[in-house]
């Protein structure tokens, strides 16, 4: 009886912890759609009462933001670097005022208007949770602990197949019979219960149509510019990184974080359906049929995002480094719209592509951006099987041939880069 109490006893843990990380994600990307609402309604109706409830918010949140991450330092950022380091066992896995932590100061964020996305949040929110459960239980963590964080990564983006892909190409580099066990219990405590609490999915489209073959020209650009870009996105943010971890004293530096503030939510007054996550401007057809006033939407997103990344503020990189590849794809269709006739319909389409192609190549992670380009044409079309192979097989051969280009900038993924800077400073 012991032996097989021993023996099932982490299959009942993975299941719990399933529950666990499906009910508290799913309640808090419910609640980021809320609070994402009701900045959203306060930003847009500028009467004076609602300017001075602004302005003492963003007094108040930049303060608590300054003092939340002072206590909890691995929520700096997105998260993930720091709990990767504690996956590798190369840093402890802190989670005692971490998760509270991470859900308050990226609601912060969120409100704040940050281009910051919660998906980051949501893996590192797992990922700690499963550490706490397993400590409470004794339980081994070595690989529940990275299930669980790629398994948050799906319940963000409510696609169970780009959570468990996500599992060993980012999160676990290995494969064996006892881990396929235990993603499949943590996988089935968490779908079962997320799903009824989050309906909201992070990456959707207001039309889908299958483009025309002759069109298909366009991936060619798509690639080049993503390749490029990807690579000045990665390095800038290094680069920024680099400069900030030398300069750590400075009182530039160290109180950046009440610039960023101000800033943010002076950009919200005057371009708010461009600030936040990028859902909104994912969600949009054609943003503007303007090369110019797409292309500046473009360079003020990088270069918010690129800082924003950087830490001070609490938020994920993946659906705002989606939102940058998603304008690439519209200032490509709009140029080709311009010049050999491209039907605006097919530019939606083109642009989540994009997204997806820049989001593999800034991560290396081609198999997860496919799965969820997949999943999303997959349940646009009404799950039609058919429609979601026609439009996607070509798009992801060109996603891999993105990451066979990016090779030749030599650059490891943006996690490994930050590890690699995370680790020289503490040397």
């Amino acid at each position: 009886m012991k032996n097989f109490i021993r023996v099932i006893k982490p299959y009942i843990v993975c299941l719990l912890i399933g529950i666990i990380i499906g009910t508290i994600v799913g309640l808090y990307e419910l609640g980021m759609k809320y609070i994402q609402l009701i900045s959203t309604n306060l930003y847009s109706n500028q009467n004076v009462i609602n300017i001075i409830i602004i302005v003492i918010c963003i007094l108040i949140f930049s303060i608590a933001n300054y003092f939340i991450i002072k206590l909890c330092p691995q929520i700096d950022g997105s998260g993930v670097p720091m709990l990767e380091l504690g996956i590798r066992n190369l840093k402890p896995i802190n989670y005692k005022f971490d998760v509270i932590g991470m859900i308050i100061n990226s609601y912060i964020s969120s409100f704040v208007g940050f281009p910051l996305g919660s998906e980051g949040p949501s893996v590192v929110i797992s990922g700690k949770l499963s550490k706490l459960v397993c400590d409470l239980t004794k339980t081994d963590s070595n690989d529940i602990v990275p299930i669980a964080s790629g398994i948050g990564f799906g319940c963000a983006f409510l696609s169970p197949i780009s959570g468990f892909i996500y599992i060993f190409e980012e999160m676990l580099h290995q494969f064996n019979f006892k881990i396929l066990l235990h993603a499949i219990f943590i996988i089935l405590g968490a779908f079962c219960t997320t799903f009824f609490i989050n309906k909201h999915h992070l990456l959707n489209l207001n039309t889908l149509l299958i483009p025309s073959f002759d069109t298909f020209y366009v991936l060619i650009f798509i690639t080049i510019a993503n390749v490029l870009i990807g690579f000045l996105f990665v390095k800038f943010i290094i680069i920024l990184k680099d400069y900030f971890n030398k300069h750590k004293y400075s009182i530039f530096v160290k109180y950046r974080g009440f610039l960023y503030f101000i800033i943010i939510m002076i950009l919200n007054f005057f371009l708010l359906k461009y600030m936040g996550s990028g859902g909104t401007i994912m969600g949009s057809n054609v943003i503007s049929n303007s090369l110019i006033i797409v292309s500046s939407i473009f360079l003020l997103r990088f270069i918010l995002t690129i800082i924003s990344g950087t830490g001070s503020v609490t938020g994920g990189l993946v659906v705002p480094t989606m939102t940058i590849g998603y304008l690439i794809g519209q200032i490509i269709g709009v140029i080709f719209n311009k010049t050999l006739n491209l039907s605006t319909s097919y530019i939606q389409i083109y642009s989540l592509i994009s997204a997806c192609m820049l989001f593999a190549i800034v991560t290396k992670t081609p198999l997860t951006a496919s799965s969820l380009l997949i999943s999303t044409i997959l349940r646009l079309s009404n799950y039609n099987i058919l429609t979601t192979f026609k439009i996607t097989l070509l798009p992801i051969v060109f996603i891999f041939i993105s990451l066979y280009l990016y090779k030749f900038f030599k650059l490891e993924n943006l996690y490994d880069e930050q590890i690699k800077l995370i680790l020289k400073n503490y040397k």
